[in-house]
């Protein structure tokens, strides 16, 4: 049987290791933000005032300035629309999300098959996926398209890239 003693011991032990992890993750997130800065603030805006678009450093660093298109995934009905008005709409997914009870597994497989008899109420959500916009946006611009970044949600991310060199 075990005492008490190291029952006690256990729990302080367990407590104390919870309050190391917490430390690391908020150490973590801060130099994570740091790092963020750096690379997308500080770096970046120091290579466009220099005018250097590219260099190199004597410890063998390598950096240069990508431009990702970062976007969400979109479910703003007026970009749903706007996307199939303008020949995108194979873009969009649609999602039908049903609710059933545990009970109701059968239900579920048939509902393929009668939908509209099944006596559940269905709701259809449409969106275009993050992946496929930012795939979209980068082939829109890359073809001398004007996009309104804003419009779709998305931003042109800039960021220092550092590569170590030999």
């Amino acid at each position: 049987m075990t005492d008490l003693k190291y029952l006690h011991a256990l729990a302080n032990q367990q407590f104390e290791a919870q309050r190391a992890v917490d430390y690391a993750e908020e150490d973590l997130q801060r130099a994570k933000s740091h790092l963020k800065n750096i690379a997308e603030v500080l770096l970046p805006e120091a290579m466009e005032d220099a005018d250097v678009p590219e260099f190199r450093t004597g410890s063998g660093l390598h950096i240069t300035i990508r431009k990702p298109i970062r976007a969400r995934k979109i479910v703003d009905p007026k970009v749903l629309a706007w996307l199939a008005a303008n020949g995108h709409a194979g873009l969009i997914k649609a999602d039908v999300t049903v609710g059933f009870g545990k009970q109701d597994k059968e239900d579920a497989d048939a509902l393929i098959h009668n939908l509209n008899n099944a006596g559940y109420q269905a709701r259809m959500d449409e969106h275009v996926h993050s992946s496929t916009a930012q795939a979209f946006l980068k082939d829109q611009i890359e073809e001398g398209r004007d996009i309104d970044l804003s419009f779709f949600g998305a931003y042109e991310q800039v960021v220092a890239r550092i590569e170590q060199t030999k």
